[in-house]
């Protein structure tokens, strides 16, 4: 059985580490040095930390590109069903 679509997309702090291939530490000190933020980078589930997977890779291949980071910031926000043209149904 396939897994749901939100979890091809956000992952728990173990799976966060082992694809970044970075400790706990390193992770911690993104968020306090404001590289990561909540609501964007990851999100509370149930008081549990779950990681945007996209976003979190495209935060370490642009480490020292905040522009180009923020574009896919953008980007990622802009493709998200709550973003998109409301449909008319037919009635």
């Amino acid at each position: 059985m396939s897994k749901p679509q939100t979890e091809r997309f956000y992952a728990s702090p173990e799976t966060m580490r082992h694809l970044l291939d970075m400790g706990r530490e390193a992770l911690i000190e993104w968020e306090k040095s404001g590289r990561i933020q909540q609501r964007v980078h990851f999100v509370l589930v149930n008081g549990h930390r779950r990681y945007c997977v996209p976003l979190m890779l495209d935060r370490l291949a642009n480490w020292d590109d905040d522009a180009a980071h923020q574009a896919a910031v953008e980007n990622w926000v802009k493709a998200l069903p709550s973003n998109q043209k409301k449909l008319k149904l037919p009635g």
